[in-house]
């Protein structure tokens, strides 16, 4: 038993990439797809307080995140949908529609291993 009252259920959240085209590829009216953009931290913790974070809107607050956020964030595509009176879609406008587009790779050069062996080997005064 459903106890949503939204009319939409979330089915999975950060699926792969194989999981996603199999669902782009059904093209079920019934099933949608929404991109959700994340940051992808290879090693967890490590480098925490030179790298940052972001916050839930994926402004960087802190370290490199911050310093580069604007090169990192990317763009907000746009799309115009008409909708009936009920909220179902009939069309979607596609003139006006605009493509999101991703922010930038950076890569650093930080040594994991120099940088787990100072972590676990040294104390900070």
């Amino acid at each position: 038993m459903m106890k949503e009252k939204s009319s939409t259920i979330c089915v999975e959240k950060k699926v792969s990439n194989e999981k996603s085209l199999l669902l782009k590829n059904l093209r079920l009216p019934a099933l949608y797809y929404r991109e959700d953009p994340t940051r992808i931290y290879h090693y967890n913790s490590l480098a925490s307080h030179i790298i940052g974070y972001v916050d839930d809107n994926f402004n960087g607050i802190d370290g490199v995140e911050n310093t580069y956020n604007d090169f990192l964030k990317g763009e907000d595509g746009i799309r115009l949908v008409e909708r009936t009176a009920g909220g179902r879609m009939i069309t979607v406008k596609e003139e006006e529609t605009k493509p999101a587009a991703p922010g930038l790779n950076l890569q650093l050069t930080i040594d994991k291993n120099y940088k787990q062996f100072l972590k676990k080997n040294c104390t900070m005064v």
